[in-house]
């Protein structure tokens, strides 16, 4: 992470280093260079709030959740695109008090294109 920071940092520097050196020689449009100089500036300070908003740690926050609703969320979720695949996604969620709670997945097999029609062996 940190020479992907340092190249997109190393771009808008070598910029405004070349503009700030033309200003100084007398060169080139003072206008421009400015303009370019503000640009590569802007770029830099982007970069450098993203980069602390990454490094900034998270504040998570613990709550008690219901597992069945978790799990029938994603299995809903699942739902759509196991169809597509030709695929019956089932889910069974069983609650035992005091002891947890169960969830069977039930997916039905599809044999393979070998499975079903096993390679021959010999010539035919």
């Amino acid at each position: 992470m940190a020479t992907t920071i340092v190249h997109d940092l190393k771009n808008p520097l070598i910029a405004i280093l070349a503009f700030s050196k033309r200003i100084q020689e007398g060169k080139g449009d003072v206008d421009k260079a400015a303009h370019a100089i503000l640009d590569s500036a802007q770029t830099m300070q982007r970069i450098v709030e993203k980069t602390l908003d990454f490094a900034r740690p998270m504040q998570m926050e613990l709550k008690e959740e219901d597992m069945k609703d978790i799990i029938c969320k994603v299995a809903d979720a699942c739902k759509a695109r196991a169809e597509e695949s030709g695929v019956n996604l089932s889910i069974r969620v069983l609650s035992h008090p005091g002891k947890g709670t169960e969830f069977i997945l039930t997916l039905p097999f599809r044999p393979s294109h070998e499975e079903k029609h096993p390679p021959t062996r010999g010539r035919r």
